[in-house]
């Protein structure tokens, strides 16, 4: 397999990774109880000002879950265009995959800690996938036919 297919997807899962966040996790979440739906209405109500803004604790909850899905679709754009690089023949590509493999690691780590297997799962996964492409690609590199 090359490596450039390997990094490719890997951005697919890491894909999945961000629309099931964003979309699952922050814009269409719903409480599951009513104590929960308490939590989110004090949230809500509970208001903070911070640099000449007023914002609840829900605006922070909700922005936050927001910037993290975007961070989750900029890694899958860095792996795709990592995979892009490794078909060059003068692709370093070791910063970018480290810096992946980091980053991927680093939101398993907090997946493990705060939430659930899903988001364990597929980051461990992509994480996998960008590492074992990276390798591939030091043996011997996917180049295109020149």
């Amino acid at each position: 397999m090359k490596a450039s297919t390997l990094f490719g997807i890997g951005a697919l899962v890491l894909v999945l990774q961000a629309t099931g966040h964003t979309l699952g996790g922050v814009i269409f979440y719903r409480a599951h109880t009513p104590a929960e739906e308490d939590v989110i209405r004090a949230m809500q109500a509970s208001h903070v000002a911070v640099e000449g803004v007023t914002r609840s604790l829900w605006d922070f909850y909700y922005g936050w879950g927001l910037a993290v899905g975007l961070f989750n679709y900029v890694l899958a754009g860095v792996a795709w265009a990592t995979g892009r690089l490794s078909r060059q023949p003068e692709g370093e590509i070791w910063p970018l995959t480290l810096l992946l493999v980091a980053g991927c690691l680093g939101q398993t780590l907090l997946c493990l800690r705060y939430f659930f297997a899903l988001p364990v799962i597929l980051t461990l996964l992509g994480a996998a996938l960008c590492a074992a492409a990276w390798f591939l690609h030091r043996r011997k590199p996917d180049l295109q036919s020149m």
